[in-house]
């Protein structure tokens, strides 16, 4: 996880990633966000550097320099459950709330979500971007 935040030289607010990952109480909570940093790293080796970074609610924000704010999902599998559709949207509305520029948004998922996921993530202005661990080297 410090290897890759490390990587993101000149990326405001690495810490946030750090804050929010001492709050896994087990090991698969840990490698969630290892692997949310994983992604951050490899969008800004591959796409476009990442700018600045804030957690709200569950979810992880990159701004990068391309304009697009990044989410990133480590997931094999997501699913709009009752809770995802209650904290994604109150996150989202509070990012939003911050940093009223920001107006493209991408879920970098390293596996496959829903149809119903993908819907509810669409009526919140992110576009999915499925199977992102072909195009992000992880560390298993």
């Amino acid at each position: 996880m410090v290897q890759s935040l490390e990587a993101l030289s000149g990326a405001k607010g690495r810490d946030a990633v750090i804050q929010v990952a001492l709050s896994a109480d087990d090991e698969e909570s840990a490698n969630f966000f290892m692997n949310v940093a994983e992604t951050l790293r490899g969008y800004q080796q591959k796409v476009s550097p990442i700018q600045e970074i804030s957690v709200y609610g569950p979810l992880v924000f990159a701004r990068a320099a391309n304009g697009v704010v990044l989410i990133p999902l480590p997931l094999d599998h997501g699913i709009w459950t009752e809770r995802a559709n209650q904290r994604v949207p109150m996150a989202v509305s509070a990012y939003k709330a911050a940093n009223p520029g920001s107006k493209k948004f991408e879920a970098w998922v390293t596996g496959t979500m829903s149809k119903l996921a993908k819907e509810g993530m669409s009526k919140l202005g992110i576009q999915v971007v499925e199977k992102v661990v072909q195009r992000v080297d992880y560390i298993y």
